[in-house]
């Protein structure tokens, strides 16, 4: 309708600023923070804070831009009690020392070799983990790690299904891999 494209229209429009809300930032800002760009709504890390503690240096992905410490929003990371959060704590079988399985593992750079190794042990992991399903980043490059990943997971038996990347995660550079829990 009409009305909701007007709406979308001024949602859209960079001129129009956000109303204000009275916001206080629980504590001071940290370099590493993640915070909330709150005039154009975008996740972003503290990279630098100004000597006179205004204004902050974030990051975006690869855009880096100053902006007013009140223009921030700290995400606090919260624990949630029953869903699953982004790290789970494993405590391996041969060493009795703890770690963090992520739901990501990034094998870019690494040989073929080196990183079906590496993506063995790291699904290991994440079996252990109970972690349902998982995002393998091979790269789009000359291909070569990507066949070898896929021709991992098929004979691999912890793996449900995989499928690669659609728009927005990654498309043909990252694999989604189904884990058997």
């Amino acid at each position: 309708s009409k009305d909701a494209l007007a709406e979308l229209e001024k949602e859209a429009d960079p001129v129009i600023k956000k109303e204000e809300e009275d916001y206080t930032l629980p504590r001071a800002l940290q370099v590493a923070d993640s915070v909330l760009v709150f005039d154009i709504n975008k996740k972003a890390i503290v990279e630098q804070i100004s000597s006179d503690n205004t204004r902050a240096l974030v990051s975006m992905g690869s855009l880096k831009t100053w902006t007013k410490i009140s223009n921030l929003r700290l995400i606090e990371k919260k624990e949630p009690k029953t869903k699953q959060s982004n790290t789970r704590k494993v405590t391996g079988v041969k060493s009795k020392t703890e770690r963090d399985i992520k739901y990501e593992f990034d094998m870019r750079g690494m040989t073929v070799d080196e990183g079906i190794m590496e993506l063995d042990r790291y699904i290991d992991g994440a079996v252990l983990a109970g972690i349902p399903s998982v995002t393998i980043i091979h790269g789009k490059g000359t291909g070569a790690l990507r066949k070898a990943v896929h021709s991992f997971l098929k004979g691999n038996k912890n793996i449900i299904t995989f499928r690669l990347g659609v728009f927005g995660e990654g498309e043909a550079g990252v694999t989604i891999a189904e884990i058997k829990c």
